[in-house]
């Protein structure tokens, strides 16, 4: 091509060296095609459009993968040699495609896009030629042999995955080993999600692909503090990410908080999504109300998947022990506490709406508990449109009259728990009613008034925020749950930045966005990690490939390889098409190690 390239430009020059004269801009303006030129112009056509198709079909190859390096610079000289057609002709339509000019803007056409299809087929699972090793400066050990940047991602939720695409995306010569405690990745897509959300779940596709991306390792079964530590992890990697999530619930600190039928809402969506460690968890959901405390997303899920009926839970992934506890479940209300006003819930609109349209569930809100106090007045004035939208959504349920269908779900407002009340186990919530004031800096706080009152229950759901946990060896802010960071780049008691370590996703900001936020958090962290290894802050040693295998092997440890999440996933899949559901998990680690058979190292 390239051979084809240079004898076009050889022609358009010799043409225009003996065509070309002072008169020519007239001929074309006048008579168009006439005086010899309309060969040249036809042709001028074709080799226009050729190159245009090439961008074309390459962009469309590229999407997502456009880079403004080489790429941008090709653009702005297309722009270019386009002006300098209309500078030099006159004719901005017979100047562009002159044989000339059409045969550069061939050239460029074609060459931008050769380089968005070939990043396309990298991004596909391509080889990677060695010489792709741009961030800032090549990344070479200090013997000065180039050789990848290697780097642990600790964890494998959606902030893993988003940090490991960029790594290898980013044009440098890279290798990512990401270790999961379980034998399965996807973190809370997988085991967060609500059963009834598959649209949700779908984001696991994009992970697939990264995961197919050269360079790449899945380590399941893999514990840092078990399998390996964190000081090996520092020896054996350029650099390592945790990215963790926020792997428990944030405590109420209340009087009867671990009464038998008091839950963290973290259990009890792990145990309906299949997590191993959950699986042979009980919940006793014979009680006629149960109650549910917080006022996000979480919060509805836990509500919602109380109300479900059996047809509604069928064609979903929810283990099937979850599916006959709830559709068998004795629980007629759900009641659902939130310590603020409605203008503070901080659930979607969305989830919102899902629940006025449960098939077996009454929606109540009751009307008074919607009127706004000067304070929430003023905060809803300065909203977004999803606090205005929520309101909205809150006074249509607020003016439905009851079907009186099987079960009900109740929202209500500015109460507070102060005690789980019960013997033996839980028999009732003690809550007390609040009034909203501004504090200082114009948040809206809760102010208990002293009125109480007692809630019979016989289940207690608390859904009130997720919470970090510390790693061995690793800075950890016990009180924020997170890892002390600075922009992803995790600091000592200092606030000096540990060389070499960062982290991404809940662990880093807390457990606040939706999944997509942690794109952004985790290309961030990304980012950082490849401009240190590009000004030389990272503490690289000599190449320890394989290093890590030869460890666990030592040490005995059962790894899931990716192969081995792929069996799994199969299985799964294969055991829910009869029965018309996306898949039937394996809840157990015996099974899911099973499963993963020969495809464990």
């Amino acid at each position: 091509m390239i051979i084809v390239q240079v004898g076009f430009a050889g022609y358009g020059a010799f043409y225009a060296a003996h065509k070309i004269d002072d008169n020519t801009p007239k001929a074309i303006t006048e008579h168009g095609f006439d005086h010899g030129f309309g060969l040249h112009a036809a042709f001028g056509y074709f080799v226009v459009l050729a190159g245009l198709i090439f961008l074309v079909i390459g962009v469309i190859a590229g999407i997502g993968r456009w880079r403004l390096g080489r790429h941008g610079v090709l653009a702005l000289l297309l722009i270019l040699q386009v002006l300098l057609a209309w500078i030099g002709f006159g004719v901005p339509a017979v100047g562009f495609f002159h044989p000339v000019n059409a045969l550069v803007i061939f050239a460029l056409t074609r060459s931008v896009a050769y380089s968005t299809w070939r990043e396309a087929k990298l991004a596909q699972g391509g080889r990677r030629p060695a010489c792709r090793t741009r961030v800032g400066s090549p990344p070479v050990s200090e013997h000065g042999a180039g050789r990848p940047l290697r780097v642990a991602v600790v964890g494998s939720g959606p902030a893993a995955f988003y940090a490991a695409g960029h790594l290898l995306a980013a044009g440098a010569l890279a290798e990512v080993d990401m270790l999961e405690r379980l034998p399965t990745p996807w973190g809370l897509v997988r085991l967060g999600v609500a059963p009834d959300h598959p649209n949700i779940k779908a984001v696991s596709r994009a992970f697939e692909k990264i995961a197919a991306r050269p360079g790449f390792r899945f380590l399941g079964n893999v514990e840092v503090g078990r399998d390996v530590s964190h000081e090996e992890l520092l020896e054996l990697y350029d650099a390592v990410i945790y990215a963790v999530g926020a792997q428990t619930d944030r405590r109420l600190g209340i009087p009867g908080e671990d009464l038998p039928g008091s839950w963290a809402a973290t259990e009890f969506v792990a145990w309906y999504n299949g997590h191993p460690d959950y699986a042979d968890r009980v919940f006793d959901l014979s009680g006629e109300r149960a109650v549910v405390i917080g006022n996000g997303n979480v919060a509805l899920d836990v509500a919602r998947m109380l109300a479900l009926t059996r047809d509604e839970l069928a064609p979903t992934d929810t283990t099937d022990p979850a599916i006959e506890a709830i559709a068998d479940a004795g629980i007629r209300e759900i009641v659902v506490l939130g310590r603020r006003g409605p203008v503070q819930a901080s659930w979607t609109p969305p989830e919102l709406q899902e629940m006025g349209e449960l098939a077996g569930a009454d929606i109540l809100v009751d009307p008074s508990e919607l009127e706004l106090d000067p304070a929430s007045e003023a905060e809803l004035a300065a909203a977004t449109p999803i606090v205005r939208r929520n309101l909205d959504v809150l006074r249509e349920f607020a003016a439905r009259k009851p079907a009186g269908m099987a079960r009900a779900v109740h929202l209500r407002f500015r109460v507070s728990p102060v005690r789980i009340l019960g013997d033996e186990r839980v028999e009732a919530v003690e809550v007390v009613r609040n009034r909203l004031q501004a504090d200082a800096a114009g948040r809206v706080r809760a102010v208990p008034t002293g009125e109480s009152e007692v809630v019979r229950c016989g289940a207690v759901f608390r859904s009130v925020g997720y919470h970090g946990i510390a790693l061995p060896g690793v800075p950890f802010d016990e009180r924020a749950g997170t890892m002390p960071n600075a922009g992803g780049r995790v600091v000592d008691e200092n606030g000096v930045a540990i060389p070499g370590l960062y982290c991404a996703g809940w662990i880093k900001r807390g457990p606040t966005g939706v999944i997509g936020t942690n794109k952004k958090d985790a290309t961030e962290t990304a980012d950082l990690l490849l401009a240190d290894a590009a000004e030389g802050l990272l503490r690289r040693s000599a190449e320890h490939s394989g290093r890590l295998d030869e460890l666990l092997a030592q040490r005995g440890a059962d790894i899931v390889m990716y192969a081995g999440w792929e069996a799994i996933d199969a299985l799964e899949r294969d055991r829910g098409a009869g029965k018309g559901r996306p898949r039937i998990k394996l809840c157990t680690w015996d099974e899911l190690l099973e499963a993963a058979g020969g495809a464990k190292v």
